[in-house]
């Protein structure tokens, strides 16, 4: 049977399901195959890395992505992704990665039958560039990214995600044939910005449970991904519910990746529930959701979704646009409002009925408007998509992603995350290291899905002496990436060990960069270095370790309170760099900190520098 091919480019997962972007991105694929697609997936690996280095641990399901797709693929990233603008805003391309670009080119030369590309974001739009002339190019805009500054002014914060100015977004969409937009005033606004057509693509979900008045209100919920709107508007929620909260009162409960970026303990009357491994459980545990957002654009998923469960919902009016609110408990201005309505809401079971009743007529607006929104881009479709090549069954190879490296001290477990939630491995004293295998050089494009990736974790061995000498290591000859939870301050003395037992099979990994010690010193806890590096190192605000290896092999100690100045003379030593470090320059560099267990200056043979996910070593 002939069908037309599509590719979609997204620089999420499609699974786990959790986000409200990966939302969109499966109702997108949906709508595709609605339209009798097969659909190809490149997931390009740049949402995980930046939420990796803001301390989260989003999870990646290739499994199920295999079983979704046609083909899947992974592009990883070999340089960091900037997340500062580093003026009023990001240029263009600069979360634009050129390995894209390599595959882009390698996959519409191997791929003759594919007759279009969908890319999410327009900050992605410079792959089409690379793609020929007859291939139907669509850009799924999600947001608008044109002044996103503006909304976080008030709050005297800077976006952790992408943002520009009109002229750029306006000529990344001009790279596009066809521009998707995902709710009505975005559509207008880009109609406006390009002076021509819009296309728009409202996410369809179903009606999963029908609606009915809760008899009480005992708790309220709110579920989402760790951006930095979810993260601004439930901490100000959270907090704002802590100072009014009394015995009786409603639970505010929150669920999801945001919970990692919260304190695990707000105290009485609100549940840090962290990952959940059903919604339907979450939503029967809560009877009402709010969504309290104070800035954001696009669309609310996390909306449709908690009305599609057949909860009502109080929220913003930024939480409830797109939807043409008219309820006022849809219109509200702050949390203080959110606040005052949850009280009142709480003693009223006639005002939960009157908020379940228009949460419903919500809905089924949406509903009505989301049927009827996809036609004009369905017609497009039709239009440049009408031939295809024969589809055949495609072979996807087995990923054997669970693997353990043992030694009698230490236990190193790699594991592929799927789910709802990361998974655990070994007991409840594994430390919290994330060590994610970079791609394997046998594998090529060729393969379904290239490369494999593992979520590495660390426990202690059956040995009770972590720090004992050695010549080679578990890691040895690997090239590791490192995630946020590396840089966890130990809390008791056998984290301590382990912490410097993973330091030890670090250092036999193939570091990122490399430099030489011109100078060290030690004098009692107090250590000093001096050397030739990175430029990232002085102005890096993010959380950083320091270990130190002894010359027989061992972790002698872990630096702590540590401190990086410029120094202000010369210094002729060779620090060699890859292509992970960026564009960072090389400058003369003091390192101070205190010990946490005393060692002789002599006996240091190199350091072990990890800092958002590279990791150098300083030779002595």
């Amino acid at each position: 049977m002939k069908k037309p091919v599509i590719l979609v480019v997204a620089p999420m997962p499609l699974f786990p399901n959790g986000a409200g972007n990966r939302r969109r991105l499966l109702a997108s694929c949906e709508f595709l195959k609605a339209q009798g697609f097969e659909v190809d997936f490149v997931y390009l690996a740049h949402e995980d890395q930046i939420y990796r280095r803001f301390g989260q641990n989003p999870p990646t399901d290739m499994q199920a992505m295999m079983a979704y797709f046609r083909k899947v693929w992974m592009v990883e990233l070999v340089k960091p992704i900037r997340l500062k603008a580093g003026g009023h805003h990001f240029q263009l391309d600069d979360w634009y990665p050129e390995e894209l670009s390599e595959f882009i080119k390698w996959y519409f030369k191997t791929h003759t039958s594919t007759s279009a590309i969908f890319v999410n974001y327009v900050f992605l739009s410079k792959c089409l560039l690379h793609v020929p002339e007859n291939i139907l190019t669509i850009i799924d805009t999600h947001d608008r990214f044109s002044n996103r500054r503006r909304q976080y002014d008030p709050f005297r914060l800077e976006p952790n995600f992408f943002y520009t100015d009109k002229i750029s977004e306006k000529r990344g969409l001009n790279r596009a044939k066809v521009i998707v937009a995902i709710q009505p005033e975005e559509q207008l606004y880009f109609s406006d910005l390009l002076e021509r057509e819009v296309a728009l693509l409202m996410p369809d979900i179903k009606s999963i449970k029908s609606f009915a008045p809760p008899k009480s209100l005992r708790s309220f919920g709110f579920l989402g991904h760790g951006n930095d709107a979810n993260l601004l508007s439930i901490s100000k929620m959270a907090y704002a519910w802590k100072a009014q909260w009394e015995p009786g009162m409603p639970t505010l409960r929150v669920a999801g990746e945001i919970c990692n970026s919260l304190p695990k303990d707000l105290g009485p009357g609100i549940d840090i529930l962290g990952y959940v491994d059903s919604l339907e459980e979450f939503y029967a545990n809560v009877d009402i959701i709010v969504a309290p957002m104070l800035m954001g654009t696009g669309l609310k998923l996390k909306v449709i979704e908690a009305l599609a469960f057949g909860k009502p919902v109080l929220g913003t009016a930024i939480g409830f646009e797109g939807f043409n609110p008219v309820s006022g408990d849809h219109r509200l201005k702050s949390i203080d409002e959110i606040v005052e309505r949850v009280l009142v809401l709480s003693s009223s079971p006639s005002g939960l009925a009157k908020l379940t009743s228009e949460s419903e007529q919500i809905f089924l607006s949406y509903h009505q408007r989301a049927s009827s929104s996809s036609a004009q881009l369905a017609s497009i479709l039709t239009q440049h998509c009408t031939t295809g090549s024969e589809i055949t069954e495609v072979e996807n190879p087995e990923l054997k992603y669970n693997s353990v490296l043992r030694s009698d001290y230490l236990v190193i477990e790699g594991e592929a995350a799927s789910g709802d939630k990361p998974k655990q491995v070994g007991d409840a004293e594994i430390f919290g290291t994330e060590f994610l295998g970079l791609s394997s050089k046998s594998l090529s494009w060729e393969s379904a899905a290239a490369p494999v990736r593992r979520t590495w974790w660390v426990s202690r061995g059956k040995s009770g002496n972590a720090l004992i000498a050695k010549e080679n290591g578990l890691l040895s000859g690997s090239r590791i990436s490192l995630g946020s939870l590396m840089f966890n301050e130990p809390s008791n003395e056998e984290q301590e060990l382990l912490a410097m037992s993973a330091a030890q099979e670090l250092s036999f990994a193939v570091p990122d960069w490399h430099t030489k010690i011109h100078t060290v010193l030690t004098e009692e806890d107090n250590f000093s270095a001096s050397f030739v590096g990175p430029s990232f190192l002085y102005r890096r605000r993010s959380p950083q370790q320091v270990y130190l290896m002894l010359d027989d092999g061992s972790c002698g100690a872990r630096l702590h309170e540590l401190s990086f100045s410029l120094l202000s003379y010369p210094m002729h030593a060779q620090c060699e760099i890859t292509e992970r470090c960026g564009c960072a320059t090389l400058l003369p560099v003091l390192l101070r900190g205190k010990l946490t267990r005393p060692i002789e200056a002599n006996k240091v043979e190199k350091l072990l520098l990890a800092s958002d996910g590279v990791c150098g070593q300083i030779f002595a």
